[in-house]
């Protein structure tokens, strides 16, 4: 591809097509940093619970998340972030659960301080699985975590807003339910 895409960019993993951890190998990042042109890659963590991940049929588990990271800080010397994403307030997510998340974000963002945590809301987008949940809340602990990680630059998201765009679409719906 580098030889055919001539002085064209050549760019991976890049937002808003993350890359999966589970396929993300040492040899796969030695790869990237010898080939693509990307200044960050973003993963798709979304939790740090297991059981989370399953209900969210992720089809990865917390150890794929920390060996992708892992791999990609030791082998992509030319990335300047490492974006992992992790959705806050997620529909049945036990507080223990949340304080998973936490623990795994605390581990990740002392990996590299290339490692930025891409933050989210959950919200319940119409057409989706989750559309009929209760709109998302970024708990007490994750909003001090996500405040603490933006002060150190490893923290980037619009979590604040997706929690008001949350509360809105149910809001609607809600309206418009009276109204039929």
């Amino acid at each position: 591809m580098k030889h055919v895409a001539g002085s064209a960019k050549i760019k991976f993993g890049e937002f808003p097509s993350e890359m999966r951890p589970e396929y993300i190998t040492a040899e796969l990042a030695q790869l990237l940093d010898a080939y693509s042109d990307a200044a960050y890659l973003a993963i798709g963590a979304q939790s740090g619970s297991e059981r989370m991940l399953e209900i969210m049929h992720r089809e990865h588990d917390v150890a794929a998340v920390e060996r992708a990271v892992g791999y990609l800080a030791k082998y992509c010397r030319k990335l300047k972030k490492i974006y992992v994403d992790f959705i806050a307030g997620l529909p049945g997510e036990a507080p223990q659960e949340e304080v998973l998340s936490q623990q795994l974000v605390g581990r990740l963002t002392r990996i590299s301080p290339k490692v930025c945590v891409h933050s989210h809301t959950c919200m319940p987008l119409p057409g989706t699985p989750l559309q009929y949940m209760p709109p998302g809340s970024v708990g007490k602990t994750t909003r001090a975590t996500f405040e603490r990680l933006a002060k150190r630059g490893q923290e980037w998201g619009d979590w604040r807003e997706q929690e008001e765009i949350a509360r809105s679409i149910t809001e609607l719906r809600q309206t418009l339910k009276q109204k039929l």
